[in-house]
């Protein structure tokens, strides 16, 4: 079988059918492993045992968070616990890729997959089409005989290039871990993500007096629909990252440049070494893709991770969600290889099984989210008045947890029911603003 996407989404995958003694390939764009790295690097520390890899790829432990507004205002997350590691995001990726090798994964490098065999994008076409199951065709062929030619056809046949030249190969079951402009949707019409995030980060060295907290500014100013971050890699290096909506106004470069002059610390003190420095040519960019897809397979075909939008709606964050959705994927592939089954209704049980996880959690999220898209940056200073209370400081640090950031609003509501009061208004001035 074949997974088009050899980050670490696909990596794991791969590796776990494999490990049921199944022959995989993983097709990969890039000439190695790991590169170019597009990601922030942060993560729960849960991360760890789900994946086996060693805790060496940490590069530092945070376990408090600094939370900026425009005015200037901030307040203080978190305690002695760790909340989040920093990791060598590089380094993982080819951990989770020797993984799979070493359970017989082949990987094919430097290898863009460009499409699929005319049947098949024949056969999906009419199955998009409107068009009434017993409709007859030429040759009195009806919708439902196309249906079960795909699924009885023993493979499909996917196109790739490689050094300049088109090559094939066939599989059973296809997966998609192809990323946020996954090309394997886009083949089988499955659905787009609702908003994209626009990101770019860099890593640069940097004196710091505190190697254990994360520094955040929330901003409709500086980075309309996230936020911007800096991140300790240790006492001599940080990573910077910023994310804006792809529906804002001005560009990712124009956000960038208004935050190089902010006058506020810690972010001035970076930027001052940055611009000094002219480490403009450090930059990485990349989107993180977000919402709730209703369905994720189709006939011979499972889409996972950024494909799949398997990411937290408040962060952006995609690692974990990916990675235990990969596990459901996997489950699901390996009882259809094991069946030789291939068909819509068998691979649905990867999408209730994923959605049964994380699924609430990106619902509810796209819902908070769906507030804070519409908040001003006065509404921002009058959230963070309300949550730098001591009451509310003390319930987010006992239940925070960055896997599952929905969770909390349920305990503050709990806790603190006249939170409704906030929250009700920002629900009403969010619907105004929408129209």
């Amino acid at each position: 079988m074949l997974v088009i996407g050899g980050g670490p989404i696909g990596s794991a995958v791969a590796r776990d059918i494999a490990k049921s003694g199944y022959k995989v390939i993983v097709l990969e764009e890039d000439i190695e492993i790991g590169k170019p790295v597009n990601c922030a690097g942060i993560v729960s520390p849960k991360l760890i045992p789900l994946t086996n890899v060693s805790e060496e790829i940490i590069l530092s432990k945070l376990n408090r968070a600094y939370i900026y507004t425009k005015s200037g205002k901030k307040i203080l997350i978190g305690d002695s616990k760790i909340r989040a590691v920093a990791i060598d995001r590089e380094r993982f990726d080819k951990l989770l890729a020797d993984q799979a090798m070493n359970s017989g994964v082949k990987y094919i490098m430097n290898a863009k997959a460009i499409g699929i065999d005319d049947r098949v994008k024949y056969t999906s076409n009419v199955l998009k089409n409107k068009i009434n199951k017993n409709y007859t065709f030429k040759n009195n062929i009806t919708k439902s005989d196309i249906v079960k030619n795909l699924i009885n056809e023993d493979n499909i046949t996917i196109k790739f290039l490689r050094n300049n030249r088109e090559e094939k190969i066939k599989s059973k079951l296809l997966i998609g871990a192809d990323g946020v402009n996954s090309d394997v949707a886009k083949w089988f019409d499955l659905e787009k993500p609702k908003e994209i995030i626009n990101a770019l980060t860099f890593d640069i060295n940097l004196d710091i007096f505190d190697e254990n907290s994360v520094n955040i500014i929330a901003s409709r100013s500086y980075s309309p629909g996230l936020f911007a971050w800096i991140i300790p890699i240790n006492n001599k290096r940080v990573r910077f990252g910023m994310g804006i909506s792809s529906n804002s106004n001005r560009s990712l470069k124009y956000y960038f440049n208004k935050l190089r002059n902010i006058d506020l610390k810690p972010f001035s003190y970076m930027f001052n070494n940055f611009n000094k420095n002219n480490n403009d040519n450090k930059i990485s960019v990349g989107k993180i893709p977000l919402g709730l897809i209703k369905k994720t397979y189709s006939n011979r075909v499972m889409i996972v991770g950024d494909a799949a939008c398997q990411v937290k709606p408040l962060t952006g964050g995609g690692l974990y969600y990916g990675l235990i959705s990969a596990k459901r994927c996997a489950q699901i592939a390996v009882e259809a290889l094991n069946k030789q089954d291939f068909s819509e209704s068998l691979l649905s049980k990867y999408q209730r099984f994923w959605m049964k996880d994380i699924g609430k959690e990106i619902e509810q999220g796209l819902g908070l989210r769906n507030i804070f898209l519409n908040l001003s940056d006065d509404d921002i200073d009058e959230l963070l008045d309300t949550f730098g209370q001591e009451e509310f400081i003390k319930i987010i640090n006992r239940y925070g947890d960055i896997d599952f950031p929905c969770r909390i609003a349920l305990k503050i509501i709990t806790k603190k029911p006249q939170i409704l009061i906030y929250i009700k208004k920002y629900i009403i001035d969010s619907k105004l603003k929408s129209k």
